[in-house]
C-alpha cells in the first residue's frame, strides 16, 4: 500500500485545494485570512492506484486558554478496503501530523459503536461523553 499526501505541501500551510485563485489572488472569505497558516493537507491512502481512504483537512486552532488543538477531520475508508488497517494507518498519520504541528490535544467525534469509535477505543482512548440527537 502506498501512503500519499494530497495538498498542503510542506509543513502545514495551504489547503487541499489551496487558497490561491487565478493569478495568485486570495479567494478566502473575509475573516478567514488568518486560517491560511493552520489549514493543512488531506492525508490519503492509495492502494492499487485507487484512493482507499482519507483523513483531513488537517487543522489546528488555539482553544480559549491558548492551548493548540487538532480539530476533527473528515475520515473514511471505502468499504472494499475496510479491515486492512488503512483506517488505523490514516489515524496514526493524522496524530503524527498534529504533534508535528504543535497540537496539545485532539478533538474527536465518533458515532457510538461505529468503526471510528472502535478504532479510537483500540488505540487506548476513552469516551468523555455523548451527545444524543433525535429525528423529529
Amino acid at each position: 500500500m502506498d501512503a500519499v499526501l494530497l495538498g498542503g505541501g510542506e509543513g502545514h500551510g495551504g489547503g487541499a485545494a489551496g487558497p490561491e485563485g487565478i493569478g495568485g489572488d486570495r479567494v478566502l472569505p473575509d475573516g478567514d485570512q488568518d486560517r491560511v497558516d493552520t489549514v493543512g493537507p488531506v492525508l490519503t491512502a492509495v492502494r492499487e492506484g485507487q484512493v482507499a481512504g482519507a483523513i483531513g483537512p488537517m487543522e489546528t486552532m488555539a482553544d480559549p486558554i491558548g492551548r493548540m488543538r487538532l480539530l476533527p477531520q473528515y475520515f473514511g475508508v471505502l468499504p472494499e478496503y475496510r479491515g486492512l488497517g488503512i483506517g488505523r494507518l490514516l489515524w496514526r498519520a493524522a496524530m503524527h501530523w498534529g504533534q508535528e504541528a504543535g497540537a496539545d490535544y485532539q478533538i474527536l467525534q465518533t458515532a457510538a459503536g461505529g468503526a471510528s469509535d472502535r478504532l479510537c477505543q483500540s488505540e487506548g482512548l476513552s469516551d468523555l461523553g455523548f451527545v444524543c440527537t433525535a429525528v423529529v
